[in-house]
C-alpha cells in the first residue's frame, strides 16, 4: 500500500512513535510533545516491512514540522489500516 502524503501521526492512545537513533531505535512519546502540530508529511516508506507478528506491513516515515526526530507509522497491507 502507498501511505498518505500527510497524516495525523497521533495513535489511538494520543501518542506517536519516534525514531530516536541512527540504529532505527524507536520510542513512544506522548502527543503533547508535538505542541499541537500533529500532521506529518511522508518522507519515505517500505511496503515490505513487519510490525510485531504482522509480516505483511508497510512502514512509513513522516516529518512533523517543529519536531526534531522522524515519526514512524505502520500499516497492514491486507486491510490498509494503521497498525501503530
Amino acid at each position: 500500500m502507498i501511505p498518505q502524503k500527510e497524516i495525523d501521526v497521533l495513535d489511538q492512545h494520543g501518542g506517536f512513535t519516534a525514531i530516536t537513533t541512527k540504529n532505527q531505535d524507536t520510542l513512544w512519546r506522548p502527543g503533547y510533545i508535538l505542541k499541537g502540530n500533529t500532521i506529518g508529511v511522508l518522507q519515505s516508506y517500505n511496503k515490505n516491512s513487519f510490525y510485531q507478528l504482522n509480516d505483511n506491513a508497510t512502514i512509513a516515515i513522516y516529518k512533523v514540522k517543529g519536531y526534531r526526530y522522524p515519526v514512524v507509522l505502520w500499516f497492514d497491507n491486507t486491510t490498509c489500516k494503521r497498525i501503530a
